[in-house]
């Protein structure tokens, strides 16, 4: 499947970038501690630039052995190599399925560094369910959405729901499902629980963000096509047209691809009785 611009843009923003240490740590050794992890982790950036980027692999493997070696297996350092790593792959060399591996290792090792309830554990199970919708949506759609599931649920218990991480958790898994309504079954996940939350998430997001922030675009364009799936098509046209109000109307993946806001506007009017128009 091909990736999605606006999801794409947003996996960018929600990668994790591990901070937490699971023993009493002074901050400022703790934070040098990581810089150096990423700055060993990044060095490698040039590689990916020569050559087929998966014949780079033993050399990244190599760079984790080091930091591994130095900090030990079970550490925030090596956690943070593997998702640094797995970064890298995907801004560096946009290779979403090299970076799986990765990304799959860096939860396993965050659910013995930290435990299975962590707020850093619920960073890495988002991560690696926006990698899954990346790599491939039908494929691993059902390994996705249970891995947002257990990350919203680890950050309504430890942040409640009103926190800017769990609303980001709510934003990507309504994605999810809408995404998997439009590839399995149209009478698959229900339409109401997308609607719950993406309206949840913009409600907490856009005050913090801004109505221009990459990820209410987004969340404006899940409930607009939200609202279009489920026939509600005055709704439909009121959110199109807050889109197109605020220049975010250009053609998406999603349930309509390569539609932008004013097309899908002219589909959605010709649905409307005569007198909604």
């Amino acid at each position: 499947m091909p990736a999605r611009p606006i999801l794409a843009s947003v996996i960018m923003i929600a990668l994790l970038v591990g901070c937490a240490d699971p023993t009493p740590s002074p901050p400022t050794e703790l934070n040098e501690r990581i810089v150096r992890v990423r700055d060993d982790v990044w060095s490698n950036e040039s590689l990916l630039n020569s050559g087929r980027p998966e014949h780079r692999l033993p050399q990244l493997e190599a760079t984790i052995s080091r930091i591994e070696t130095r900090h030990g297996e079970r550490s925030v350092a090596t956690v943070q190599a593997l998702t640094e790593t797995g970064r890298m792959l995907i801004i560096a060399a946009e290779r979403y399925d090299l970076a799986l591996p990765f990304i799959q290792r860096s939860l396993a090792l965050s659910r013995k560094v930290y435990g299975n309830e962590h707020r850093e554990t619920a960073y890495a199970l988002h991560d690696l369910a926006v990698v899954y919708a990346e790599v491939d949506s039908s494929k691993y759609g059902s390994e996705a959405e249970a891995a947002l599931r257990e990350a919203l649920r680890i950050r309504r218990t430890l942040l409640g729901d009103a926190h800017q991480e769990t609303a980001g958790a709510k934003a990507a898994l309504a994605r999810q499902l809408l995404d998997r309504w439009q590839e399995l079954d149209p009478s698959g996940p229900d339409l109401t629980e997308v609607e719950e939350l993406a309206s949840a998430a913009r409600s907490v997001l856009e005050p913090l963000r801004g109505s221009s922030d990459a990820e209410i675009v987004a969340l404006r364009r899940t409930l607009l096509e939200c609202a279009f799936a489920r026939k509600d098509y005055p709704l439909a046209a009121k959110r199109a047209r807050e889109a197109i109000d605020h220049s975010d109307g250009a053609p998406s993946s999603g349930l309509f691809p390569n539609l932008a806001a004013k097309e899908l506007l002219t589909r959605i009017q010709l649905r409307l009785p005569m007198k909604a128009k």
